[in-house]
């Protein structure tokens, strides 16, 4: 995920606060590496932003994605 300097920059906005949800196409638009994923589930979590995908049934605000 260091190589992607947008992605960085979203993360960037939910640490400050001004992101609450991030919402993707599909799951592997956000990333394809199952480590990556729950390192950013882990690090929303810490700041209270969920993650959505439209096509892939992920919702982690609730408690049934989760």
């Amino acid at each position: 995920m260091e190589h992607r300097p947008q992605f960085q920059k979203m993360l960037e906005c939910v640490r400050d606060g001004k992101v609450n949800v991030i919402v993707a196409y599909k799951l592997d638009r956000l990333t394809r590496s199952v480590k990556d994923l729950e390192i950013l589930i882990s690090e929303l979590k810490k700041y209270n932003c969920s993650l959505e995908c439209a096509m892939d049934d992920i919702n982690t605000s609730t408690a049934k994605s989760k």
